[in-house]
């Protein structure tokens, strides 16, 4: 399976179309896009990484789509009132009946045909405190929780703007490879990050009333998907 000249080590195994993955199976589009990462070799060690690499692998396996970055709402629903404009990931057909607005400006891509999926790779950082390292989260946790708890939201104000899905998708890391390791010279050993959200499932959005459910990535960390039209 080739892309713009690139030529992946591994064949992707798909056993359904693109539309049933997309209508039916997202979660089972992500492990394949999981095993991707593990197959090519690629690391994630960003949020700005995961995006791109998940743009690209969905280019390569939906060519009959447009995948486009931060495409903002209101190309699609010029009158839409959300929490969020910018959307990070966005798929619609290449061959669909869009509309114009009156003056004929800007040509507005039916939410009908269209996904979304809004993503977060929450990284830490390690300081040292009262002599003993820690590990911080970048911008803390609870800013942290509130942006998953925005995201949450905003794929189900997505939805409910006729959006055919939305999703969140975040994937938590174990540890990072690089930049992100702790000292050399501290005893801790590696903490997963998914357990500190414990608080998310069940104090910073009451009770889990989103119904996450944390996955295995491998050796990896651990993530969640969430539809925004499970209510």
């Amino acid at each position: 399976m080739k892309y713009d000249g690139y030529k992946l080590k591994h064949n992707i195994e798909l056993t359904k179309t693109a539309e049933e993955y997309l209508d039916n199976d997202f979660e089972g589009l992500i492990e394949l896009f999981l095993k991707y990462l593990n197959d090519e070799g690629i690391e994630i060690y960003n949020e700005d990484s995961l995006k791109f690499e998940l743009g690209t692998f969905l280019r390569i396996i939906l060519p009959k789509y447009h995948v486009s970055f931060e495409k903002n709402i209101r190309c699609f629903v010029p009158d839409a009132k959300t929490r969020k404009h910018e959307i990070d990931i966005t798929i619609y057909p290449k061959e669909s009946n869009n509309d114009k607005l009156n003056d004929g400006t800007l040509e507005l891509i039916n939410p009908k045909t269209a996904y979304a999926i809004e993503l977060k790779f929450p990284s830490f950082k390690i300081e040292k405190v009262n002599d003993e390292f820690v590990n911080k989260y970048n911008n803390g946790t609870n800013r942290i929780l509130e942006e998953l708890e925005t995201d949450l939201e905003f794929i189900r104000e997505l939805t409910d703007n006729s959006f055919k899905n939305a999703w969140s998708f975040v994937l938590v890391p174990q540890i990072a490879k690089s930049i992100y390791k702790f000292p050399e010279n501290s005893n801790r050993t590696v903490a997963d990050i998914y357990d500190r959200f414990r608080e998310f499932d069940n104090q910073g959005i009451k009770n889990n009333q989103h119904g996450i459910t944390w996955l295995e990535w491998e050796n990896k960390g651990k993530y969640y998907i969430k539809s925004g039209c499970q209510k």
